[in-house]
């Protein structure tokens, strides 16, 4: 029975890692642009040039900190929020869909997520049963309970793996085409700043390696991302033994 209602929960992850794995939609957002030390060189990059720019600044970095909201498609002006710090070996963070607030980590091949109270009762379990009591505040680790997660799509690999869900972004980037919007600043960071034909917008920053600051898409959606601490260090640790919930789900 606990096997069947956390499956539940596992599933409203998949639509979470979904829904994060579309384009961004445009909201009101005031990023932080933090970016290492670039060497000084400005230049204007036009068309498939962008994208180019933007791969070759994420493929020479290592770490990113992601934070904003995308549209949820399975409901009408529902919007996922994502804010995950990504390296190539782990990651860290929280997705939210409305009630459902779901933090994840990542630490190499190993995946957790941590059931908070709403999540239990997205489970269909009172918080203050004793299943309920059991699982609020622990971590559900996709390598003990195989069973649960062997069916988790890809889309909860691919979010939660810094060159995955850079390539998807820059495949968002190539999809439409996009026109020079001129040049912005930033919290006193200088940025080229691109449109496309539905207004969706992108800033990079303005001098080489171009990294991706922020992306919206157009005014009929809602949301925004934003691209900050590009190569800052931060340390991710998997959850310790005790933090596990090892309860009845069963293994594969």
């Amino acid at each position: 029975m606990i096997r069947r209602r956390l499956a539940r929960v596992v599933a409203a992850c998949a639509l979470l890692a979904a829904c994060a794995a579309c384009s961004p939609s445009p909201a009101p957002a005031q990023p932080t642009a933090t970016a290492p030390v670039a060497a000084a060189t400005t230049e204007r990059l036009q068309g498939a040039q962008v994208a180019d720019a933007v791969t070759a600044a994420y493929q020479s970095a290592s770490t990113v900190h992601v934070r904003g909201t995308v549209p949820n498609p399975k409901q009408k002006g529902g919007s996922v929020s994502i804010d995950l710090q990504l390296s190539r070996d782990a990651a860290a963070g929280t997705l939210a869909l409305g009630e459902l607030v779901l933090p994840v980590v990542r630490a190499g091949r190993d995946y957790y997520f941590q059931f908070t109270a709403a999540d239990v009762q997205i489970a269909k379990l009172a918080p203050s049963s004793p299943a309920g009591r059991a699982l609020i505040g622990k971590w559900v680790s996709s390598k003990v309970q195989m069973s649960l997660f062997k069916n988790m799509p890809g889309d909860v690999v691919t979010l939660l793996d810094y060159q995955g869900f850079m390539g998807n972004i820059v495949n968002a980037i190539r999809r439409n085409p996009i026109t020079d919007n001129g040049t912005e600043t930033i919290d006193g960071v200088s940025m080229l700043a691109y449109h496309d034909n539905e207004s969706a917008t992108l800033d990079v920053t303005a001098t080489s390696p171009h990294f991706l600051t922020r992306m919206t898409a157009p005014p009929t959606s809602q949301g925004a991302l934003t691209f900050i601490d590009w190569n800052k260090a931060f340390t991710v640790t998997a959850p310790s033994p005790a933090d596990i919930y090892n309860g009845p789900i069963g293994v594969a």
